[in-house]
């Protein structure tokens, strides 16, 4: 097991964590950025992103600019790259947004967010400086997440699956008394990144914000049935089948390692314990 203490880990496995066979081929939950095949060059890499941390902030602000005048203009969401593997479709896509651009009216060509920008250096330079604190924010959130893990390792396997997958325990478990577990859990959480120095190296601010959105802004450490209810506030927006929208990418990297915990340890210890 991974000791967070020990500042070690063992080599890569041969098998990824959440794929059944034996000898799948290794991966890393959170790092799977699609950059071919996605199925629009203009959207995020993922859903989940509110801030394409995959585009350099430049090309992100005049992306962003082409889809809010292709969403004004009631056009489709997405593109046609993942109809057509060979490219072709981000180049049908470019062309429909720079053809839309074209017949728009005054003040309204997002081709002007970038002539904007252009002479607004510092501004740009804003932006860059934004999005490396947005990596280090995954960077902070990645450790953050294998401590939680590590909290829970030595719990039996109906509490380790309910950590992981942020639900309540199937049975045997009140909520009252998973609540009062997760909130032990977190001051744990707390205890071991103070040990590791987490506030000194990403400073107070970043850890207290960070911690709070994981645990009681996006339930990812817990899920939603282990918050407060007092401190409880507007669920953050989901799409249909239960996946965060326009979250920062930090959550939705934290979201998505323990998505892949959980199915592993379902697999692992059975589902339902």
């Amino acid at each position: 097991p991974y000791n967070p203490l020990a500042g070690e880990r063992g080599g890569p496995r041969g098998e990824a964590e959440g794929a059944h066979a034996p000898f799948a081929h290794w991966t890393l939950p959170g790092a799977d950025w699609p950059i071919a095949g996605r199925g629009s060059f203009f959207q995020p890499a993922q859903q989940c992103w509110g801030v394409d941390v995959a585009k350099p902030p430049l090309a992100e602000i005049v992306a962003s600019a082409a889809l809010a005048a292709k969403s004004s203009a009631g056009a489709s969401g997405h593109g046609f790259a993942s109809e057509e593997p060979d490219g072709g479709g981000y180049l049908r896509e470019v062309r429909e947004l720079v053809g839309q651009a074209a017949a728009a009216g005054e003040g309204e060509d997002w081709r002007s967010a970038l002539l904007e920008a252009w002479p607004q250096q510092d501004w740009v330079d804003q932006r860059h400086v934004a999005q490396q604190h947005a990596y280090a924010d995954m960077h902070l959130t990645m450790i953050l997440v294998d401590y939680w893990r590590y909290i829970f390792e030595a719990d039996p396997p109906s509490l380790r699956i309910a950590a992981a997958c942020g639900t309540s325990p199937a049975r045997g478990f009140p909520p009252a008394a998973w609540r009062v577990h997760v909130g032990e859990a977190v001051g744990a959480l707390r205890q071991v990144a103070d040990a590791r120095r987490m506030r000194e190296l990403y400073s107070a601010s970043t850890y207290d914000r960070v911690v709070w959105d994981l645990v009681e802004i996006y339930h990812v450490f817990g899920g939603v049935n282990a918050s407060s209810a007092g401190l409880r506030g507007p669920m953050p927006p989901r799409a249909s089948d239960g996946a965060l929208i326009g979250a920062p990418a930090y959550v939705c990297l934290a979201s998505r390692i323990l998505e892949a915990h959980c199915e592993a340890l379902k697999y692992e210890l059975g589902d339902g314990i």
